[in-house]
């Protein structure tokens, strides 16, 4: 297979850099959310895959990056996510209700967290704003980021040495796993305005 750029080349060297990238695409998707993190992840794991490196160490690398990003996302919201809030209405409303999530069920969101489109850019930054215990919410930032990794990885294993399909793959995922957010996030909208037409 013919890869763009020269990669097919890639000595142990480069893969020392493919794994170095999926630490740091791991790391952005916490700290700046718009950088194509995932793109980046499924590219070097696909890379690493043909050129037969260590998927143990691809897992390490997302985990590792992912974790450490969150726990900067997490300290980011305690420092400075209550003034964004207060700067922004819809930020506010938006921050309000992850923060009733996390309120209610604990740090469980946050190893689900990666898995969840859109809204896993708020749970770690309302995680500090809540002021929860940091070993809890490193705990689950690791788990998080170790079962995304083995996700990834899985995906690697299924698709084999076509990026398309692999690429096919992540994006059927992302369109369920989006589908089931907006159906869970639509039936607590209806529980709500039921509990409410109840309480007149």
């Amino acid at each position: 297979m013919t890869l763009p750029g020269g990669l097919s080349d890639l000595g142990q060297h480069g893969l020392v850099v493919l794994y170095a990238i999926l630490l740091a695409a791991a790391f952005l998707k916490y700290v700046f959310p718009p950088a194509p993190g995932d793109l980046a992840s499924l590219l070097a794991i696909f890379w690493i895959g043909m050129k037969d490196g260590s998927f143990t160490l691809a897992v390490a690398a997302l985990t590792l990056g992912g974790t450490l990003g969150a726990w900067v996302a997490f300290a980011w919201g305690g420092q400075v996510g209550a003034f964004l809030a207060r700067r922004s209405p819809r930020m506010a409303i938006l921050q309000g209700r992850v923060e009733a999530v996390l309120i209610r069920w604990g740090p469980w969101p946050l190893v689900v967290n990666r898995f969840v489109p859109y809204l896993r850019t708020f749970l770690f930054p309302s995680a500090g704003v809540l002021r929860m215990r940091r070993l809890p919410v490193l705990a689950a930032a690791f788990a998080g980021n170790l079962l995304f990794g083995l996700f990834l990885v899985g995906l690697a294993y299924t698709a084999g040495k076509r990026f398309a399909r692999m690429n096919a793959l992540y994006n059927l995922y992302l369109f369920w796993v989006g589908l089931a957010v907006l159906a869970l996030l639509a039936g607590v909208g209806l529980w709500a305005y039921l509990a409410s037409r109840r309480d007149r």
